[in-house]
């Protein structure tokens, strides 16, 4: 009797129930930090694959800009491995898995060419078949000990629009007023952008520079320059074409050199003699050079010259007089003055044929440009490591890139016309990288 009465009274007894309830408690937020565990596991492992593979496809097509495509997916896989070394995540990344070809940003496809420059494509894995797939702690319970995990990036070349047609400084661009700007041009500044009244930016061009408030205008400068406040955007681009001076005009003088323009083909180089460059001085197809030494030199070319499918090449100070025109032409020096290429009046850079293809020209100078009033430019470049100053005739510019490393003073009562691209097919361009995918 008396244990019958005891059995009933432990039966009644709730004491210690939060115990056990505890330890179930206990027991499913073990399992709940256990799949969080592994679940922050995988995701970190995942992330650690999309870094290596976004700074193998970064060095690839860097790479790749000046190198065969094996030296350059070698150069890669050492810095993609260099991120997740092999002797602690074991093979993340073979040589087979970085692809060159091109990317179309559309249909978001990539196609595979051994021999392409635009685009790369890197795929990075942890797979079981490598035996470094990734672990798991709780999941292992389950059947699920390992997980295989691949990520891909793509990276792609392009040309920012302000180097491809349009102004670019690394340092101010200073342009006056009563200026007409085309849709589609693009100034762009490292400094920044100065500008006087009464301009007109039409509906789709660009101004930019990398702190919008650091443009540089008179009181009420929206409200006189139309179009101004739309076109204002935030970027920054390092300076890559003229950090390739030295290498272009090399270049010009290499046969097989991206630099060199095709209608030279391996012809021989005319030696220029004397302080003035006729017009029967010069021989079509021909690379013609002039040496002046010291750095002190100069040369006149005379007024009237028509330059046609050739190029000068010079370490002198080159003058243009007045009417002389280029056409399918470069002239180049090595001379680092200031004023190392100048012009008189009515010089004119490029054929006036409505952006048709062809008939563009170049002036390239490891020093700086300056040009009276006058310059007119279709499909032109000009590309200095220093300043350049110009002044432009109404209506005188139709397609032209001006890449300055240093700064660009234009003038006033210019009207830029935009070509997109057509009639400047040969102009020198430095190939930006982006993640496209």
């Amino acid at each position: 009797m008396d244990l019958h009465r005891t059995l009933r009274r432990f039966a009644r007894d709730e004491g210690g129930a939060l115990t056990i309830l505890g330890l179930y408690l206990f027991a499913g937020m073990a399992v709940l930090g256990g799949l969080a565990l592994d679940m922050t596991r995988l995701m970190v492992a995942r992330t650690e694959l999309q870094v290596a593979a976004d700074s193998t496809a970064h060095a690839a097509l860097y790479l790749r800009d000046g190198m065969e495509p094996d030296a350059a997916r070698a150069g890669a896989l050492d810095i993609g491995l260099a991120n997740m070394p092999r002797d602690r995540f074991g093979e993340i990344l073979r040589a087979e898995d970085i692809h060159f070809g091109s990317f179309d940003v559309e249909t978001q496809s990539f196609v595979i060419d051994a021999r392409g420059r635009d685009a790369v494509l890197v795929t990075t894995t942890r797979l079981r078949e490598r035996a470094n797939a990734v672990t798991t702690y709780l999941l292992q319970l389950v059947g699920a000990g390992s997980f295989d995990i691949r990520t891909e990036a793509v990276y792609e070349t392009y040309v920012p629009r302000c180097l491809r047609e349009g102004l670019f400084a690394d340092d101010v661009i200073d342009v006056q007023s009563n200026n007409f700007y085309s849709s589609g041009f693009c100034m762009h500044s490292n400094a920044h952008v100065a500008l006087n009244n009464n301009n007109t930016f039409e509906q789709g061009s660009v101004v930019s520079m990398p702190e919008i408030d650091d443009l540089d205008l008179p009181k009420s400068g929206f409200e006189k320059n139309d179009g101004l406040e739309e076109a204002l955007f935030e970027t920054t681009y390092q300076p890559k074409l003229t950090d390739r001076v030295d290498e272009i005009l090399e270049g010009l003088a290499q046969v097989g050199s991206p630099y060199r323009p095709s209608y030279l083909g391996a012809t021989t180089e005319i030696e220029l003699k004397g302080k003035t460059i006729a017009q029967d001085d010069l021989v079509k197809g021909r690379l013609h050079r002039m040496t002046c030494g010291g750095g002190g030199g100069h040369v006149t070319i005379d007024a009237g010259v028509q330059l046609n499918q050739m190029v000068i090449l010079t370490d002198c100070k080159v003058k243009f007089g007045a009417d002389v025109l280029i056409e399918d032409a470069i002239v180049a020096t090595t001379n680092t003055d200031a004023r190392s290429l100048s012009g008189a009046a009515d010089f004119a850079v490029g054929r006036d044929d409505g952006c048709a293809a062809g008939g563009g020209g170049k002036l390239v100078t490891a020093g700086g440009m300056d040009f009276a009033a006058k310059l007119a430019l279709y499909g032109a470049q000009l590309v200095a490591r220093g300043d350049i100053r110009f002044a432009a005739q109404a209506e005188g510019v139709e397609g032209v890139s001006i890449v300055a490393g240093g700064r660009i003073d234009g003038s006033s009562n210019m009207s830029i016309s935009y070509c997109d691209g057509m009639g400047m097919e040969d102009i020198y361009q430095a190939r930006y990288f982006r993640l496209a995918a």
